[in-house]
């Protein structure tokens, strides 16, 4: 008889992804990924997957339930013998799509749902559950509420030329609203998510949250930081990466990539990462446009979702994957890969790591919105599930 299935190592590669909205689970045992073993379908449908896995080798995947075009709240699956057989769902958040688009993690034994409740916009309140077994969850403690701030812009501030010199197109770009979480030894969960700036809501920033740092800190810079995400190694490092623009004030294209490494002793690194062959930046033209209407207020324009997921590896240098359009297929995307240098990190002008906010502190904007701040800030109504289409 063949051994049962092992819950995946830190050796191990394990992924979630979509279908046609199926959830699958699939496992590697080769570091490099080119091998993977026969995927698992839990059989639910299910939207912008995550993936925990406990010391104790139980595994729990969260997502947010969907009948493919709307979301209605977040579930959960349990394995307990390595993702060979799953049980559930089960309910994490009610059917109100103001819990929805969270991520789920472990710290120890137990597991965490962090995030952002919508149901106030334009205030957003981050907030977190808990779980010992993956099935039943209650408010964390002792923080079940860990920030308010003032929602973060959905969409970029000025459109760019895709067909130059004609610019028979000008689309603007979607940012990614959700939020990004991880676990690390010394910090336990580790969050990271888009706000706006307190003293200028024109400008996005990013906070990051650890759970024994106490609080939350905010990252700012002079343009918006969107498509953030965050990576943790087994020796307590963190990585935060997020997108921003050509120059600290303006929107200018390229793209860049902007990463903050946060070594276990507390200490900061950041800067530019270069783009492929060297070249800095990212070209956002090669990602996927989406033609109106109906979407983007029959504008064209350029949806990010969460298609920026990256990793860290045990030497700590982290590996910054995004994703460029197939030209053979709308839908066929390509996973492109970025290495943080050895040497270090150009170094960004004007880029601060504020002070760690205690938990339930509240930095919301201090300046109204202006009614064209809010045409940026657009209601969530989750119908249009493509905005954040997967767990990549």
């Amino acid at each position: 008889m063949a051994d049962p299935p092992q819950s995946p190592t830190r050796h191990d590669l394990a992924m979630v992804d979509l279908s046609n909205f199926n959830l699958v689970f699939q496992t590697s045992t080769d570091v490099s990924g080119s091998n993977w073993n026969a995927p698992v379908v839990p059989g639910v449908w299910a939207d912008y997957p995550s993936l925990a896995v406990a010391q104790n080798g139980r595994l729990v995947m969260g997502f947010n339930q969907t009948d493919g075009i709307n979301v209605y709240g977040f579930q959960s699956e349990v394995s307990t013998n390595g993702g060979g057989t799953w049980s559930g769902p089960y309910t994490v958040t009610s059917g109100s799509n103001t819990a929805t688009f969270g991520r789920v993690v472990a710290s120890g034994n137990t597991f965490y749902y962090i995030y952002a409740d919508t149901s106030a916009q334009p205030t957003y309140v981050l907030r977190c559950l808990q779980s010992g077994d993956g099935m039943s969850w209650s408010g964390c403690t002792p923080n079940a509420t860990l920030n308010t701030y003032t929602k973060p812009a959905a969409v970029s501030k000025y459109g760019f030329c895709v067909n130059p010199p004609t610019c028979s197109q000008t689309p603007v770009i979607y940012y990614a609203p959700n939020i990004d979480a991880s676990s690390a030894p010394g910090l336990g969960w580790v969050v990271v998510y888009p706000v706006a700036r307190v003293d200028n809501p024109t400008i996005n920033n990013i906070k990051f949250c650890a759970q024994n740092l106490g609080g939350c800190a905010t990252i700012t810079w002079g343009a918006d930081l969107f498509l953030q995400g965050i990576s943790t190694s087994g020796n307590g490092d963190l990585w935060i990466s997020a997108h921003t623009y050509a120059n600290g004030t303006g929107y200018d294209l390229p793209l860049r990539l902007l990463a903050v490494y946060r070594r276990a002793d507390g200490s900061y690194l950041s800067g530019f990462l270069q783009g492929a062959n060297g070249i800095p930046g990212i070209d956002p033209t090669s990602w996927f446009i989406f033609p109106p209407p109906p979407k983007c207020d029959n504008h064209p324009c350029l949806f990010a979702g969460d298609y920026m997921r990256f990793g860290m590896n045990a030497y700590t240098a982290a590996t910054l994957p995004f994703v460029q359009r197939d030209s053979s297929y709308r839908t066929g995307l390509m996973q492109n890969f970025v290495q943080d240098p050895a040497t270090g990190l150009p170094p960004v002008n004007g880029l601060q790591i504020g002070p760690v906010e205690p938990f339930g502190s509240i930095s919301t904007s201090s300046i109204p919105l202006s009614q064209a701040e809010l045409q940026r800030r657009p209601v969530d109504t989750h119908a249009s599930i493509h905005y954040l289409r997967g767990g990549h």
